[in-house]
């Protein structure tokens, strides 16, 4: 049944910021797996970057509350609904969630985390442990603070206030809405937990999109959501599942060459695990180029596409896509091409009737699907700072992509990986290799 505007707004003001265990990306959970049966004793550090960096997170939520909020989450454990849920999700293959992997998410408890506030107003947030468990810290972790500056900005207002608030955020869905119905070539995905306006928010959009826009809306990445709603959870990995190794590359005998071949090393992981089924590759962690000079002609072939995720433009990165795919003799028409860099509605709409009849092309929308409240929105990551195995030397954890504004790490390594991987420019621009 549909909340009304006063029982969201309760919900809002006054339950917890985030749900259950599967209140997270799927990307979690098939990450997870790969980490639980190849890096059972790799140790990492997850921190938040706050990217605004003029907009101190102190001053724009109770410090408090979010520490009340982290206590919640880290006490809590995967009950047996979620744990048959995930037993049997088989949408990207039989039986994908394999025994060993349930036998550890049985056993998962989120680590503890640190949590101060730096005299700047900034927000010190850590999140140490083994990756098997605090893998379970990101997503969680900053839709909690997302839900609480929401929060603390409405207690500012009054209760009208507070209200339209609320009915301009429906309006702006449903305008949304409107203009998606006109171009019926466009689909998308909810890929927006990690920054959403508020917990019971997302589950409502979710379930108005899937009843106004079948066929065009393919599900969400939130796994209760997509419980919830009945809808197909949606997700592969993301950037950590290769910063990780690729730090633990520095206790080899040649890290320069160990780390060259690292991207190849987790494709081919998660290939022997998923199979075709999630075979979607996010290239940009060191630069796109990079990832596509790796590619063997039957990779190119056997896997389903690519996500973008810090192109400068998601049109021409997708024409470049087709013509790589077209200069090996391969038909992007059967291939999939996802763009998820900070797309707002017009650029919804431009990927869809771009691409329509040349490449399977969908968007995955963050932002400003699941946080268009007219409310300050702010970019926020929570990605690896540092790696270990057990009782080894920490090593710092690197992310370039293809904006070197979204570079992470110390300079003399993102340096390092600059020359390793032959990154060149400010962005990265994606050509025929």
């Amino acid at each position: 049944m549909t909340p009304s505007f006063a029982e969201l707004l309760d919900a809002i003001m006054e339950g917890p910021t985030t749900g259950g265990n599967l209140d997270d990306d799927f990307y979690t959970f098939t990450m997870g797996q790969v980490i639980a049966r190849h890096f059972p004793d790799v140790e990492v550090e997850f921190a938040l970057t706050n990217r605004n960096q003029g907009f101190p997170l102190a001053r724009e939520l109770d410090v408090e509350e979010l520490g009340l909020e982290l206590d919640r989450l880290q006490g809590q454990h995967f009950t047996r609904s979620e744990i048959h849920y995930i037993q049997g999700t088989d949408e990207y293959g039989e039986r994908m969630f394999a025994p060993d992997y349930i036998v550890h998410l049985r056993a998962v408890r989120r680590p503890s985390y640190h949590l101060s506030v730096l005299d700047s107003g900034h927000l010190d947030l850590r999140f140490p442990g083994l990756w098997g468990s605090n893998v379970h810290w990101e997503v969680p972790g900053l839709a909690t603070i997302g839900g609480l500056r929401t929060r603390f900005a409405l207690r500012k207002m009054s209760r009208f206030e507070r209200e339209a608030t609320v009915a301009e955020a429906v309006r702006r869905l449903d305008h949304k809405r409107r203009v998606l119905r006109e171009h019926p070539e466009v689909i998308f995905t909810d890929f927006g937990t990690r920054r959403r306006a508020a917990y019971p928010w997302q589950l409502y959009l979710d379930a108005a999109l899937g009843q106004e826009l079948p066929g065009q809306y393919l599900g969400t990445s939130n796994v209760e959501s997509a419980m919830i709603n009945d809808q197909l959870p949606m997700g592969t990995n993301a950037h950590q599942m290769v910063m990780v190794p690729a730090a633990l590359c520095s206790d080899e005998p040649d890290p320069d060459a160990a780390l060259l071949a690292v991207q190849q090393k987790v494709l081919d992981l998660w290939w022997a695990t998923y199979g075709k089924g999630l075979s979607i590759i996010l290239p940009d962690t060191f630069g796109t180029q990079a990832c596509l000079r790796d590619l063997t002609l039957q990779q190119w072939r056997d896997w389903k596409g690519f996500r973008e995720d810090s192109s400068r433009d998601p049109l021409e990165y997708g024409n470049e896509l087709i013509r790589n795919y077209e200069a090996r003799g391969i038909d992007p028409r059967e291939k999939l091409y996802i763009a998820s860099n900070g797309l707002d509605l017009d650029g919804v709409v431009a990927v869809g009737q771009h691409f329509h009849g040349r490449i399977s092309a969908s968007s995955g929308w963050g932002t400003t699907l699941t946080n268009d409240w007219g409310l300050p929105t702010r970019s926020l990551v929570i990605k690896p700072l540092r790696a270990r195995r057990i009782g080894g030397v920490w090593h710092p954890c690197v992310k370039i992509s293809d904006n070197r504004a979204k570079a992470i790490g110390p300079r003399e390594e993102i340096e390092r990986y600059l020359r390793v991987f032959h990154y060149e420019g400010t962005y990265s621009h994606l050509q025929q290799v």
